[in-house]
């Protein structure tokens, strides 16, 4: 089996970087390490926006207490009989959330605690929420007492069905839950339909898109069973659809809900909620309409109902993702809306972004060595480009696609990859263009350096053409001119030269003394090497005649040359001792080729070609046998032919 090119080395090596990217990234996702979590969240906020809001159903509206009413009825709060008038008028909707806390007993107008009470029993449809505490309080008999009522009322057991690590998680938490939520007073809780937490929680970049369907509490219960108290959101949401209590029960990973499965994480349930839209989306009623009675009841008829803050003043505005003012009755009503229209999301399988970043690496480990770096960066932001648009379309689809492994792997893969490409395989690319720019075209060095292994660094045997071209009585003409005009005459002559070989395709092997050798077919193939050697030649032999006629109105010697070319087999690479050589061919053909050189002032040409050459190039040169000539290191006669030029009706140009 043959030893791995260079350029396959490099592959290799760039696919591993892809790989120990997406590694590193997968990681860091799994364990939630920075900036994992904060590309998801920041991602979701933006996919909202990119999707835009949704038209949201008119079966929730909003009851707001807001700055007219607060100009009408007086500084918040108010006494509660007011709350009694407005529960009668919204008596014929199925469900009311009251999002205002009632917490503690009305000392000053306990009449008016009666009443309240008497207007919850009778509506049948109201939701009250729970408080959540900053820090764990102590509670008083009554507060306890009307806690317990609560969790009666209105809790669903725990899962006991469930993960090791999830229970002793949700035991974790439910015994500090008691200390950190108080109950409405109790009067109210044992006439409304159900109690709930209200709360919601913002993500790292404090956006509130969760809001926990549950929170496991303790609480006094004979048997030790865990309770979890459900959300104002779920039991709205139940009320509304007519889904009796027996069909929603909590599980690991999320709610059995009339038959559906809500998704929801954690040990509090947390749900993401699908926002059809951020400030104003839903229909707002003012309090002090209704009870003026310039909002007739019917527009409450089987509607939900979120009785809560938009005045100035009393801070219920939270940051959404269409919003930074979003009112917190608002998220309640997207909640709500997401769980009655069935628009809750569904998450991935964390494998899933893990693999497409696996897949990801890989692709970008094969593109990027073999593209430029606009065209690396181009790849890039194109990959991004079509993530997102993926993401989105999931999204649309209410499938959560988490996005920073996806993300991270593209652009780790990116940096590391295109930094091995500049300092690993961009250098190695340079040294071999620089070594061989001097000796081939452009063209040639450019593909030598994007595949170095065709220039068989080490040496091989391969078909190819060489060819010398010397001055003639250049030791007489040496004598004759000093150093300086020397070199400048050798200077010009070789640069047309090492010019004319380059644009055949050749290889300009080395300079010894006055003479050239150069290469056709290595180190790059040529289809018709011979072909390219003679065209060369031609070309040379024409521009030294110019150059000699250049030299003579100068009042320089006359500039004569003699050609020599051969084709054959040959070892072609580099050559010479461990710390010092060459790129170089040996063989008979190099031999011949020299020996053609030395022998064409001896038969009056120009340039001679061995017969192999002769073949390879006869119908497009015109040729003159000279006949076979004894040749010094060679046994056997040559066989040895002039070339006189281009035969009739061929193109020079064409012929190569």
């Amino acid at each position: 089996m043959s030893a791995p090119t260079m350029w396959q080395r490099y592959e290799r090596v760039g696919f591993s970087l892809g790989m120990i990217s997406s590694v590193i990234v997968c990681i860091a996702y799994l364990l939630n390490i920075f900036p994992m979590p904060q590309i998801d969240d920041w991602m979701k906020k933006c996919l909202f926006i990119l999707r835009g809001e949704l038209q949201p159903t008119d079966e929730i509206v909003i009851v707001a207490i807001d700055n007219e009413s607060i100009k009408r009825l007086g500084r918040f709060p108010w006494r509660r009989k007011l709350h009694a008038d407005l529960l009668r008028q919204l008596r014929t909707a199925k469900a009311v959330v009251m999002d205002i806390m009632f917490v503690e007993a009305d000392k000053e107008h306990p009449e008016d605690d009666i009443e309240l009470a008497k207007a919850i029993s009778e509506c049948g449809n109201v939701i009250l929420p729970m408080l959540r505490l900053d820090e764990p309080t102590a509670k008083t008999k009554s507060e306890e007492k009307a806690f317990n009522t609560a969790v009666k009322k209105s809790a669903y057991y725990a899962p006991e069905d469930c993960s090791k690590s999830f229970k002793e998680r949700l035991t974790a938490l439910a015994s500090t839950m008691p200390l950190l939520l108080k109950a409405p007073i109790e009067t109210f809780t044992k006439g409304c339909h159900s109690v709930g937490v209200a709360f919601a929680y913002p993500d790292l970049w404090n956006i509130y898109r969760h809001i926990p369907l549950g929170i496991p509490v303790e609480s006094s219960d004979p048997q030790g069973n865990l309770f979890v108290v459900p959300s104002v959101v779920l039991e709205a949401a139940r009320v509304a659809m007519g889904i009796s209590k027996n069909d929603v029960s909590f599980a690991e990973g999320g709610v059995n809900f009339g038959g559906k499965f809500i998704q929801a994480k954690g040990v509090n349930w947390l749900m993401e909620i699908n926002f059809a839209g951020g400030k104003g989306a839903f229909t707002q009623f003012p309090y002090h309409a209704i009870l003026s009675g310039d909002i007739k009841r019917r527009e409450f008829d089987g509607k939900v109902v979120i009785v809560g803050f938009t005045a100035e003043g009393l801070y219920d505005i939270r940051p959404s993702p269409f919003s930074q003012h979003t009112y917190g009755s608002e998220i309640i009503a997207n909640a709500i809306h997401t769980i009655i229209s069935g628009q809750h999301f569904k998450h991935t399988p964390k494998g899933i972004p893990m693999l497409i970043a696996l897949i990801i690496s890989a692709l970008l480990s094969f593109v990027l060595l073999r593209a430029n770096p606009l065209l690396s960066l181009l790849s890039m932001i194109m990959l991004i480009c079509g993530i997102t648009f993926v993401a989105l379309k999931l999204f649309s689809l209410r499938l959560l696609l988490d996005v920073s492994p996806l993300y991270g792997s593209t652009v780790l893969s990116y940096a590391l990859i295109t930094a091995w490409g500049y300092f690993g395989v961009g250098r190695e690319h340079r040294r071999i263009k620089e070594m061989f720019a001097l000796y081939v075209s452009k063209e040639v060095a450019e593909r030598l350096a994007r595949y170095p292994e065709l220039a068989a660094l080490g040496g091989e045997e391969r078909e190819i053409s060489v060819l010398f071209v010397d001055i003639r009585n250049f030791t007489e003409t040496m004598q004759r001119l000093g150093a300086k005009r020397l070199v400048r005459l050798l200077t010009e002559y070789f640069t047309e030269m090492s010019e004319i070989v380059k644009r055949h395709g050749g290889f300009v092997d080395k300079f010894i003394g006055d003479e050239v050798m150069a290469l056709f077919g290595a180190p790059l193939p040529i289809e018709k090497h011979a072909l390219s050697a003679v065209m060369a030649a031609l070309e040379m032999r024409a521009v030294t005649e110019k150059l000699s006629k250049q030299w003579r109105e100068r009042g320089e010697p006359e500039l004569k040359v003699g050609i020599g070319v051969a084709t054959g087999k040959a070892s072609v690479g580099n050559f010479g001792a461990v710390d010092r050589f060459q790129y170089t061919a040996l063989g008979d053909a190099v031999n011949l080729a020299a020996r053609l050189q030395a022998m064409t002032k001896e038969v009056g040409a120009t340039i001679l070609v061995c017969e192999r050459t002769a073949k390879d190039v006869e119908g497009v040169v015109e040729l003159k046998p000279v006949g076979e000539l004894k040749v010094r290191g060679f046994s056997e006669p040559v066989k040895a032919f002039e070339v006189v030029g281009i035969t009739k009706g061929n193109d020079a140009n064409e012929a190569t």
